[in-house]
């Protein structure tokens, strides 16, 4: 972690401690902290010429995204159903400042969008200046933000405008740079109001008169979108992006060279391309290989080293085709955590996931129904898809709340921060009607969402395990007392090394709840390689726990798996900074070894979090949903050996996870039974030859690598990557 901060004068370049609080009730003191002191103005190259990629949009809206969010008085998830259908385009205009296209955004009524550029170079301390072009109906307001940095975002400067008229109109504010640790930065637009508005020309440069006379980019490469959800693709099915070229006017054609990588980084296929070009302007086809299953990611440079970063790139996937969620066969266990709208259960069934947490969709939640009623469109079309849902009784309104008397009933507004109820009757009456309205659809439900977090607060002195497990009582009695037949889930803790859930367990939790859930992130690790207890051994424990009735408890991982935080983008382009090692192939492996691990341990359900995108990409500061989907919104590797991970296991039987050491290797063979065959997945941090792992046989046996592609066991390499073998 990168930290900025101003020192006293003589400070000098070494280590120190820091003391620091993390969500108002944990406290951290960090040693071996290096300190690196900067000088107040960088005093590297000057930076010549604009520096926004894709700053006119003549090659689509590449290297640009946006976000919708509520804004007025509607939930997240109207909001979500309103702009379900929203659009970051590139489109023709006769009388556009630069070239002859532009960016449109629609912004929705209660909405706000946020607009957001790729990465770019600026020096610290230097002046600079930041312009655009824009077309709105007068009046608008757009906020202009030059930020750094990854979530939260560093502002360095912002300013507001409003719309002079309906026509072209320039804006442009200065700034001085301050320190980013990357040394990259990026604009964002603001839109308040709703309306059509048109951009073009954005520039970032250095001083104040060289936005006078800024000059596009000297060459811009693009992708037309290949109109598929998040570019995924079946195997063998043609994939023929558009690729666009704006150049230099003078030009008739463009060489560009292209390769295409698999995810573990491999070149799998190299070209050029020559395009013609008219008025510095051109487009051509090319093929793109679909014949492995996996991720796959197309660079395109104007020279065949590919070791600066690429001019454009495309992410996609290659995936099997999987049964729908209708079908009878489907296994539960494949569960994740998207939005409800038509794109977004699209990519679940492609991805394979039979369960969703809801959790987005916040729906349920009390506070939530308090504010805005119930929503139901998404959850409706999720049922009608077949997807299984598990949704929360969750959070507590103000009014209702326990807390303590002297603090101000707005202090705590959102869902996420809530204290129990004061009352059991009006907690009682909430679960009632939330399941009369939701009970057609869904008949899974937890109580609360990470108790053991700031999630739950109490009034000092008392208990939180104490005051969970009353929720959990008063749900149920709730449940009882109209005779709603659910499945009632208890835990969803954040951190399974606390005490928290034995002690709610000491405290008669089991004999309210028919299932026990727990949340956990591996980063790069899988279940079985966390600290001591492993999160194998600690499931193996929670299965022996009694449940409702003196009945075994199923073990549910509901949120978790593998997570990027802040970890090496795929896309170069895009410059996004990395403040941490895990990669993209990295979180492709983790997640298969997870989905492994807790399967063979004895989970019945792991909701993979989070694994929702939009058409229109992300903000490129957030990286809540990077291990399946880029900041362009595209399919990344995780997604497709996802969707391999549901074909080689749905109705698999675990059957344990053991560990054998082999010299400096430690192999992990996750053990299945499906349809009366044995399959076993296996890695190993360390390489080591398949062949010295004696106890897995591979005669007559099939091999698939962990994207579901058939390889054969000559001489294979164990690595953190793992492979199915299948009798």
């Amino acid at each position: 972690y990168i930290f900025h901060a101003t020192l006293p004068p003589d400070t000098t370049d070494g280590d120190m401690g820091v003391f620091f609080n993390l969500l108002e009730e944990n406290f951290y003191w960090l040693d071996d902290i290096s300190v690196k002191v900067v000088p107040p103005v960088d005093g590297g190259a000057p930076i010549v010429g604009n520096q926004v990629p894709n700053s006119s949009f003549e090659v689509g809206a590449t290297k640009w995204s946006a976000t919708i969010y509520p804004a007025g008085d509607i939930s997240e998830d109207e909001a979500h159903e309103i702009t379900a259908n929203a659009a970051l385009l590139s489109i023709p205009a006769d009388n556009a400042p630069h070239g002859k296209r532009v960016l449109q955004i629609e912004n929705f009524y209660r909405c706000a969008v946020f607009l957001t550029s790729a990465y770019f170079p600026l020096r610290h301390g230097i002046p600079a200046s930041i312009g655009f072009w824009m077309k709105a109906p007068a009046g608008k307001y757009v906020e202009l933000y030059l930020n750094n940095e990854k979530t939260p975002a560093v502002t360095q400067r912002q300013k507001m405008f409003t719309a002079r008229s309906s026509e072209w109109e320039f804006y442009s504010m200065s700034v001085t740079p301050k320190l980013s640790s990357s040394k990259t930065y990026y604009v964002r637009l603001h839109l308040h109001n709703p309306g059509v508005y048109l951009f073009d020309s954005v520039t970032a440069v250095e001083g104040e008169e060289a936005l006078k006379t800024a000059k596009p980019n000297p060459i811009n490469i693009g992708f037309e979108p290949t109109g598929r959800p998040a570019n995924v693709f079946f195997k063998n099915e043609p994939m023929t992006p558009i690729l666009l070229v704006e150049a230099k006017p003078q030009l008739s054609s463009q060489t560009l060279h292209a390769r295409v990588l698999d995810a573990w980084n491999k070149e799998i296929k190299r070209f050029s391309i020559e395009i013609p070009l008219a008025d510095g302007r051109g487009e051509k086809k090319i093929t793109l290989p679909t014949g492995l299953y996996g991720g796959f990611k197309c660079e395109i440079a104007v020279t065949d080293d590919f070791a600066a970063l690429p001019l454009a790139e495309i992410v996609y996937a290659v995936v099997p085709k999987l049964p729908s969620p209708k079908d009878g066969s489907r296994d539960l266990f494949f569960g994740g955590h998207t939005r409800f709208t038509p794109y977004n259960l699209a990519l679940a069934e492609l991805m394979g996931l039979r369960s969703l947490r809801m959790h987005p969709p916040v729906t349920t939640k009390w506070k939530i129904i308090a504010r805005f009623g119930h929503v139901l469109d998404g959850v409706r079309r999720a049922h009608r898809m077949g997807f299984n849902l598990l949704s929360l009784f969750d959070s507590v309104p103000a009014e209702f709340a326990d807390r303590p008397e002297n603090e101000p009933k707005d202090k705590h507004p959102h869902w996420w921060s809530s204290y129990p109820p004061k009352d059991p009757e009006p907690w009682k009456q909430y679960v009632k009607d939330t399941y009369k309205v939701f009970g057609p659809y869904i008949d899974e439900w937890e109580v609360w969402n990470e108790p053991d977090s700031p999630f739950l607060l109490v009034k000092p002195g008392l208990d939180k395990a104490t005051e969970y497990v009353r929720i959990v009582r008063l749900t149920r009695e709730a449940l009882d007392e109209i005779g709603a037949e659910v499945t009632l889930i208890g835990g969803g803790i954040a951190n399974p090394a606390k005490p928290f859930l034995q002690s709610a367990f000491e405290q008669g939790m089991g004999r309210y709840i028919d299932v026990v859930s727990f949340h956990f992130y591996f980063e790069s690790s899988s279940p079985d390689e966390v600290p001591l207890p492993t999160m194998v051994e600690q499931i193996q424990k929670l299965r022996t726990m009694p449940g409702r009735g003196g009945k075994p408890l199923d073990v549910w991982h509901t949120e978790g798996g593998a997570s990027l935080s802040d970890g090496a983008h795929w896309s170069r382009s895009l410059r996004i900074p990395a403040t941490s090692y895990v990669s993209t192939f990295e979180a492709a492996t983790t997640l298969v070894r997870t989905i492994a691990s807790l399967k063979a341990a004895g989970a019945r359900r792991h909701y993979h979090y989070s694994a929702f995108a939009e058409p229109m990409g992300r903000q490129v500061n957030r990286d809540e949903t990077s291990v399946m989907f880029e900041a362009s919104g595209a399919a990344t590797p995780s997604f497709a050996a996802h969707a391999a991970s549901v074909l080689m296991l749905e109705g698999a039987e675990g059957k344990g996870v053991r560990v054998e050491q082999i010299g400096a290797s430690r192999v992990v063979i996750a053990e299945f039974v499906k349809d009366g065959k044995n399959i076993d997945v296996v890695w190993s941090r360390e390489p080591v030859a398949l062949s010295a792992v004696t106890s897995v046989k591979t005669d007559r046996r099939k091999l698939f690598d962990m994207m579901g592609n058939s390889i054969t066991a000559d001489a294979l390499t164990l690595t953190q990557s793992p492979i199915y073998i299948s009798d």
